[in-house]
C-alpha cells in the first residue's frame, strides 16, 4: 500500500485494505498514520497508528503533530509521539502510585478511628464474658462520643463529658473508672500495631478520683437463712444459684456460665473455667452444695446448669426475684449507701466474711475466691468481730486501770 502525504506537520498515512470508517458517502478506508521529519540531523519516523485508536480521529492526530512540531522548534520536550506516550505512561504511573499511597493513608486513618479500632480490638479477643461486657460498656457509654473520632482528636474533655453523664446516671466510681480502662486498651492496641504514636487522652483522666467501691455489708447467718427460705418457695433456680454463691463464694458470672461437665459429684468439686481474672480454679463442695446438685436433673456435659428462659442461653443478670426477696425481708430498708446494701454479690462477700470471722487466713480466702492478689481478698475480709470486741475490751480495761492509778495518786497527795 502506498503512503499518502497528509500535507501538514510531516504526517502521512496509508489506507487499510478492508477496514472502513464513516457512513454513506463519507465511508472510506481506515487510515494508518505516521510522521516523518528531521530533528537534530536525523530523519525520524514517528508512528501514531490507526485513526480509530484516537477519539478525535485525524483531527486529534494533527493537533498532536502540531504540538510536537512546536516543541521541537522551541526545544521543549516531548519532541516525538513516542516521547509523549512515554511521558503519559510515567504520569499515569505517578498518579497510580499517588492513589495507592492515598488509599493506604486513608486506610490507616480509617483504622485509627476509635470505633473502627474498637471493633478490630474486640474481634481479636476471645468470646468471653469480659469481652462481651467491654463491648456492652462501649455501646452504652462511649460510642456516641468517640465512635467517629481519630485517636489524636479525642481529648481529656471528651472523657470528662462521658464521666459527668455516668455520674448523673448514678453510676459508681468503679464503673466510671471503666471509661479509662476501656479507652486505654484501644490506645495500647493501636500503639502495639504501629498505628498510633501520639499521646493517650487517658493519661490525665481520673487522676484525682479516689475509688471506694468496697462493700461493707454482708448477710448474717439468720438473714441468709431467711433469704434462702423465701427464694426456695418463689424461685428454685434463683435459690440454687444463691445457695451456690453463699457456700462457695462464686461470682454470678461464674455460676451463670457453669456447665454440667464442670460439676464433679464424685470428687465433690466444681471447676470454674472462665473466671473474671482468667485463671481457672477448683471449688470444693460443702454438704449443702453436694446434696443440692444430687437432687437436680443432670444435663448433658456441655449444657448449662442454670440456663436462661430459652433453655440454651447464658443468664446475663440475676432474676428480679432476688432483689424482691431481699426487699420483702426489709434488709435494705432505709439504706441509701450502695456499699451497705445487700444484693447477690453480698453472698460472695458473706462467704469470705464468714471465713475471715472464723479465723481463715486471707491467703486461703484469696485462693477460694479466685483473687490474684492478697489485697483483693482483703476487700472482702473483715477482722474477726470477736477480735475487735476483745481489743475494745482491752482498751476499756486499760483506761479504767489508768483512771484508778490517777485517782490513787491524787488521794495520796
Amino acid at each position: 500500500m502506498q503512503w499518502i502525504k497528509d500535507g501538514r506537520y510531516g504526517l502521512r498515512y496509508r489506507e487499510h485494505a478492508t477496514r472502513k470508517t464513516g457512513v454513506g458517502r463519507n465511508k472510506r478506508p481506515v487510515r494508518y498514520y505516521t510522521a516523518v521529519f528531521k530533528f537534530k540531523g536525523k530523519v525520524i519516523t514517528d508512528v501514531y497508528g490507526y485513526e480509530d485508536e484516537f477519539p478525535g480521529g485525524p483531527n486529534e492526530i494533527q493537533a498532536i503533530a502540531l504540538r510536537l512540531k512546536m516543541n521541537r522548534q522551541v526545544k521543549i520536550p516531548p519532541f516525538t509521539y513516542k516521547d509523549l506516550l512515554h511521558d503519559r505512561e510515567h504520569e499515569l504511573l505517578i498518579q497510580e502510585q499517588a492513589q495507592i499511597a492515598e488509599a493506604e493513608k486513608q486506610e490507616k486513618l480509617n483504622r485509627t478511628v476509635f470505633g473502627n479500632l474498637f471493633s478490630e480490638y474486640i474481634e481479636s479477643k476471645p468470646d468471653t464474658r469480659a469481652t462481651r461486657e467491654c463491648a456492652g460498656f462501649y455501646r452504652k457509654w462511649l460510642e456516641s462520643d468517640l465512635h467517629s473520632k481519630q485517636l489524636d482528636e479525642i481529648k481529656l474533655l471528651d472523657l470528662q463529658r462521658i464521666q459527668k453523664r455516668m455520674e448523673k446516671a448514678g453510676r459508681a466510681p468503679r464503673t466510671i473508672k471503666t471509661i479509662k480502662e476501656v479507652v486505654r486498651q484501644i490506645y495500647n492496641y493501636a500503639i502495639e500495631h504501629e498505628l498510633y504514636a501520639g499521646v493517650k487522652c487517658t493519661d490525665n483522666f481520673l487522676k484525682k478520683l479516689k475509688l471506694n467501691n468496697q462493700r461493707e455489708e454482708y448477710y448474717t447467718a439468720e438473714q441468709a437463712e431467711q433469704l434462702l427460705g423465701v427464694l426456695f418457695v418463689i424461685s428454685p433456680q434463683t435459690y440454687q444459684m444463691a445457695t451456690l454463691s453463699l457456700y462457695t463464694g462464686m461470682r454470678f458470672g461464674e455460676i451463670a456460665g457453669l456447665r454440667w461437665q464442670h460439676v464433679r459429684l464424685d470428687r465433690r468439686t466444681i471447676f470454674v473455667a472462665d473466671p473474671k481474672n482468667k485463671e481457672s480454679r477448683t471449688v470444693h463442695m460443702l454438704d449443702e452444695i453436694h446434696e443440692m446438685f444430687k437432687e437436680m436433673d443432670e444435663g448433658e456435659p456441655g449444657e448449662l446448669v442454670f440456663p436462661d428462659k430459652s433453655g440454651n442461653g447464658v443468664i446475663q443478670k440475676i432474676s428480679n426475684t432476688f432483689p424482691r426477696a431481699v426487699d420483702s425481708l426489709g434488709f435494705n430498708e432505709g439504706v441509701t449507701d450502695r456499699r451497705l446494701k445487700l444484693g447477690f454479690h453480698s453472698l460472695r462477700h458473706t462467704a469470705a466474711s464468714w471465713m475471715a470471722n472464723s479465723g481463715v487466713e486471707s491467703m486461703v480466702i484469696a485462693k477460694v475466691l479466685g483473687h490474684k492478689t492478697l489485697a483483693m481478698a482483703m476487700r472482702y475480709s473483715h477482722v474477726n468481730d470477736n477480735t475487735v470486741k476483745t481489743a475494745m475490751q482491752t482498751l476499756q480495761e486499760t483506761k479504767t486501770e489508768s483512771s484508778n492509778i490517777i485517782k490513787l495518786q491524787r488521794s495520796q497527795s
